[in-house]
């Protein structure tokens, strides 16, 4: 059964509900005859592509809040992740164009390390202080999953990963994505935002089950969009 899940690689509450869903999947009892199959969305394409900004920084210069309204984000934010045994430090993070990024782990994804992939991006980006907008960075980041230099590089400015990055962004809007993390089961049931384990365990009963009538089963608040993040 294959889930689908349309995340940007700084986008916490993506972090987070992905966190739950492995948990989810951990304690399921066919929870080894999933595939997560990780699609791209884009939160702000119209970030520079050779230029990056600390979190607080760029929540201020994007939705215009002052210093102490982007710093309680962060850290309501960073207590929720807590909550999941995440360390989040902002203090220290970088936000890029993720462009590159998402072409990084469509090319994870074609060598079957997707999931891995996703994982190592969201740790990079929110746990160790890596700027993602680095090619030097991915390539270091492809390298501890086995991928050759050589060919991360082309990966990085392949216009056929740029064509699937895309496809991926206007799939997702036509189904009426507008906000991330949106998860897809077996093309039938969709999640939006950081749910409890609990509703992805209700979403994978259903689609192992024998319902085939498609149906939203909630949507969180805890979620990035083209407009910023709510909590």
């Amino acid at each position: 059964m294959k889930i689908e899940v349309w995340s940007d690689v700084y986008c916490p509450f993506c972090y987070i509900a992905e966190a739950r869903l492995e948990k989810t999947l951990a304690k399921y009892q066919k929870g080894d005859q999933v595939e997560l199959v990780f699609r791209s969305f884009e939160l702000d394409s119209s970030l520079p592509v050779e230029k990056s900004y600390p979190a607080r920084d760029y929540l201020v210069r994007k939705y215009q809040l002052t210093d102490e309204q982007a710093q309680a984000q962060l850290d309501a934010i960073t207590n929720l992740a807590k909550e999941e045994g995440l360390d989040f430090r902002f203090d220290q993070a970088w936000i890029p164009n993720s462009r590159k990024s998402h072409a990084l782990l469509h090319l994870a994804t074609e060598q079957g390390l997707g999931r891995e992939m996703a994982q190592l991006l969201f740790q990079a980006h929110f746990t160790r202080g890596l700027d993602l907008g680095q090619d030097a960075v991915l390539k270091k980041l492809a390298q501890e999953l086995g991928l050759g230099e050589n060919t991360v590089a082309e990966a990085l400015e392949s216009q056929t990963y740029q064509k699937r990055i895309e496809a991926d962004q206007e799939a997702g809007l036509a189904l009426g994505i507008q906000a991330v993390p949106f998860f897809l089961f077996d093309g039938r049931f969709s999640i939006s935002g950081a749910q409890a384990q609990e509703v992805f365990a209700e979403a994978l009963e259903k689609a192992f089950g024998l319902e085939t009538e498609p149906v939203s089963l909630g949507s969180s608040e805890m979620t990035c969009g083209l407009n910023g993040c709510s909590i």
